[in-house]
């Protein structure tokens, strides 16, 4: 038998990557566009902080719930949803026609954005105990270089 290739190889890990990158970047990216919220939408850069709270407040709540979820269902049954809700609130957020239904779909995103621990449970249960250590190293790096990169 063929010993496994280096672990950030896995298609899995690649997967989980991207989830915890996009998840992240979902607080990141939108601190350079502030100006221009602020512009568009007339309002003061107190009131554009709200679009990081909004985002940022769900996950307080829901990710015990998600995971509670995710032991019941599965993690698969959780994550897809949660990531097409993120997906769908965040482009509503470019249409988003005044600030308070920017808001609303700020705070949807960040329901959908609700599962980011999941990813480490993920990890967990697809990797060997010899191969858990990189791999949650890898979705740990995904989590700083989003956040550096913003």
């Amino acid at each position: 038998m063929t010993p496994p290739g280096p672990v950030y190889r896995e298609r899995n890990l690649h997967i989980i990557f991207s989830v915890t990158w996009t998840a992240m970047m979902g607080v990141g990216s939108l601190s350079p566009v502030f100006p221009s919220v602020m512009e568009a939408f007339h309002v003061s850069a107190q009131e554009v902080g709200l679009l990081i709270t909004c985002f940022t407040l769900p996950g307080i709540f829901l990710a015990p719930v998600t995971g509670l979820l995710a032991d019941r269902y599965g993690r698969k049954t959780v994550l897809v949803p949660s990531l097409l809700l993120f997906a769908a609130a965040g482009t509503g957020c470019a249409f988003a026609p005044d600030f308070e239904i920017l808001l609303a779909l700020r705070f949807l995103q960040g329901c959908g954005g609700a599962v980011l621990p999941l990813c480490f449970s993920i990890v967990k249960e697809h990797f060997p105990p010899r191969r858990t250590v990189v791999a949650l190293a890898t979705v740990s790096l995904s989590r700083c270089t989003s956040t550096s990169t913003s």
